[in-house]
């Protein structure tokens, strides 16, 4: 009931949220768009990921 509290209070605080840059939304789709054509050609693909 807590962590759901403080979601709420987080989505109402319009400072924490807003909308990222258009790239950035871009980036996202191309990368699925990716993924979905790597998918149905079922391609093994080894990927790297370090933060």
């Amino acid at each position: 009931m807590r962590l759901c509290d403080t979601g709420y209070e987080l989505g109402a605080d319009r400072d924490f949220w807003h909308t990222p840059p258009a790239d950035v939304l871009f980036l996202r789709r191309d990368a699925v768009g990716l993924y979905l054509l790597a998918a149905k050609v079922k391609a093994r693909v080894t990927v790297f990921y370090e933060l």
